[in-house]
């Protein structure tokens, strides 16, 4: 211990600190006052640890309430994604139902024009059958008439037959004149016999036409109540695929939105055909309706061509428009002639090779239509550089047949019957639609409309 003290005095001198005893009692207030401020210093850092360590918990929590509450706002977000993409998918089912409803409504009133047109003809058909029913008893007169002309004429010769001394004494001329009689009874005969084919005939057409009409209305109507009952599956199919495109059941892989597009574009496709198919038996059962308003055709041909903006820019093909410029307005179904233009436009630039010409040409002209006198009337034609179509296939270009079925035709970007529906849409505004063809070099479609169009019923 001896030590031990002098080393620390050996230390404390070493400091510069006095070791006698009032050097270590100013030592020892020192110290003790130096350990009463570090006490005091520990407590005031022992008390800011703990408020620090508070504050630290109140923030620890606020950081948690407020990733719970981002939590909440992003599934809220999510949410209102969700409800969103419905929303938009509901109001496209509500308008695509709402059209829907619309078209039905006409199909309504179509219908029933078609219900009066059809008691029309059953009253046409009543008359008819009263002819045919005049027509037959007419023929069995005929064959009575015919068959009491033969029985005269068998007597006849039976009394000449039988009584060769009489006619030996009747002399030539008595004879002559029985030859004559026989000769006008035979000529009857034959005259009756002709009637008789004629009237024939006229009652297997009248039949035939009966018939035809029957069977044909009933296939037509079958067909058009197929084609709307088609629509009501295929109206769900391209809602469910407008809901997953727009991922709002879930997000969607590259693979599954190709999947998806694709099925779109077909259904898009079929649904282009049934309202083809639907255009073409209604535009043959005549229950179409054509609405005549006056047509701004410039305005229609530029709206047409800045449709096609982007596929005819994608193979650089240029449109060289010659138009009258004082084309009056011509009063024709706008969406008749909309659907005539775009299928003609259509055509002649699927079949044109890129970087080529179109022509479209507009004016108005005196021409016939129909066998009638000339009257004023719009001529339209698009002009192509496809390469034409050869003779053979001509007479198909205007077929009611798709390419499943038909051979595709070179020269001819249509490939189902977009053609024959504009040619038919075209006819039955009293109008005419031609083609003309030079063959390796391009093709015409052209048509006339008479100003006042004359709807066919």
């Amino acid at each position: 211990f001896k030590t031990k003290l002098i080393e620390i005095q050996e230390q404390l001198k070493t400091a510069g600190i006095e070791t006698d005893t009032s050097g270590l009692a100013q030592l020892l207030n020192q110290l003790a006052e130096q350990r009463a401020f570090l006490q005091a210093e520990n407590a005031d850092l022992k008390r800011e640890r703990e408020q620090l360590l508070a504050e630290r918990m109140r923030l620890a929590e606020a950081i948690s309430e407020e990733t719970e509450r981002s939590e909440r706002i992003q599934r809220l977000e999510e949410t209102l994604k969700m409800v969103a993409g419905d929303r938009e998918v509901a109001l496209k089912q509500r308008d695509k139902i709402q059209r829907e409803y619309d078209d039905l409504r006409e199909k309504l009133s179509v219908l029933r024009a078609r219900w009066k047109e059809l008691e029309a003809r059953a009253n046409r058909s009543a008359s008819e059958e009263a002819e045919l029913s005049r027509l037959r008893a007419e023929r069995d007169q005929l064959l009575a008439e015919k068959q009491a002309a033969e029985i005269e004429r068998d007597q006849l010769l039976a009394r000449i037959d039988g009584d060769r001394s009489r006619v030996e004494a009747i002399g030539n001329s008595g004879v002559g004149s029985l030859t004559a009689m026989i000769r006008d009874l035979t000529e009857q005969k034959q005259a009756l016999q002709a009637q008789i084919e004629q009237k024939d005939a006229r009652i297997a057409e009248l039949e035939a036409q009966q018939s035809s009409m029957r069977y044909q209305l009933q296939d037509s109507e079958l067909l058009l109540s197929l084609v709307q009952e088609f629509r009501t599956p295929m109206t769900s199919i391209m809602g469910y695929v407008d809901l997953l495109l727009s991922e709002s059941a879930g997000i969607l892989g590259e693979m599954q939105r190709k999947f998806l597009l694709r099925v779109e574009t077909n259904v898009s496709r079929l649904e282009a055909m049934l309202n083809d198919l639907i255009k073409l038996t209604e535009l043959d059962t005549g229950s179409y309706v054509f609405k005549p308003a006056p047509i701004d055709v410039t305005t229609m041909i530029e709206d047409t061509i800045t449709h096609f903006s982007n596929q005819l820019r994608e193979k650089d093909i240029v449109i060289n428009l010659k138009l009258q410029e004082d084309i009056p307005p011509v009063s024709v179904d706008r969406d008749a002639l909309h659907q005539t233009l775009g299928q003609l436009l259509t055509n002649a630039y699927l079949v044109s090779p890129p970087g080529a010409e179109i022509t479209l040409t507009a004016f108005t002209q005196q021409a016939k239509l129909n066998g009638e006198t000339e009257q004023d009337c719009l001529f339209v034609s698009i002009e192509d550089q496809g390469g034409g179509i050869s003779p053979d296939d001509e007479q198909r270009v205007f077929a009611r047949k798709y390419k499943a079925e038909n051979p595709l035709i070179q020269g001819l970007g249509d490939t189902g019957v977009g053609l024959s529906i504009a040619k038919a849409l075209i006819e039955a505004q009293g109008g005419r639609l031609w083609l003309e063809t030079k063959e390796h070099i391009g093709s015409k479609f052209a048509f006339l409309l008479p100003i006042e169009a004359k709807v066919n019923t």
